[in-house]
């Protein structure tokens, strides 16, 4: 990490302007909670999603992307569940950056390259102007992916994380 990329993070996540991403309103935030609350359903794993509009100036120079989403899944004890079956789901709007943190649990069965599959498509999406559809077919691929190798019609821990969205 150079200081010259911490520099260019820092001055794009203070530039960045919120007025752009008017998408992001309260009507958008409930069906993003409906579609995590479906997602969740038939399978032992947990589901956060995470939008964050601009890291802090201090987090911005000393932490990247990744590292910024893997300290958020920490700070939300998505870790803490039975099974170690959490998910976060990281969107750094100023970067324009989704990343996606599995826990160990999940990580034993399913490969990062299906993640970063998953991924690239929403983010693909988003770019192409549709933020709630990408985030919202989002989780339902989640959901169908921890259905295939997490299945349970009724999860004996019952929901160990709220389903709500954090937007920061």
């Amino acid at each position: 990490m150079t200081i010259i990329h911490n520099i260019g993070r820092s001055l794009r996540q203070i530039s960045f302007i919120p007025l752009r991403q008017r998408w992001l309103n309260h009507r958008v935030i409930a069906a993003l909670n409906e579609a995590n609350k479906a997602a969740e359903c038939g399978h032992r794993g947990e589901i956060r999603l995470l939008i964050e509009r601009s890291m802090p100036l201090g987090v911005a120079f000393n932490q990247r992307i990744r590292e910024r989403a893997e300290d958020l899944f920490a700070h939300l004890r998505i870790w803490d569940t039975v099974e170690r079956s959490g998910v976060l789901i990281y969107l750094n709007l100023a970067e324009k950056r989704l990343e996606l943190v599995a826990d160990r649990g999940i990580g034993e069965k399913v490969a990062q390259e299906t993640w970063q599959r998953l991924c690239d498509k929403a983010a693909a999406d988003i770019d192409q102007g549709s933020p709630q559809i990408a985030l919202e077919q989002l989780l339902s691929a989640i959901g169908d992916t921890l259905r295939e190798h997490f299945a349970c019609p009724d999860d004996p821990h019952g929901n160990e994380l709220p389903d709500r969205v954090v937007v920061l």
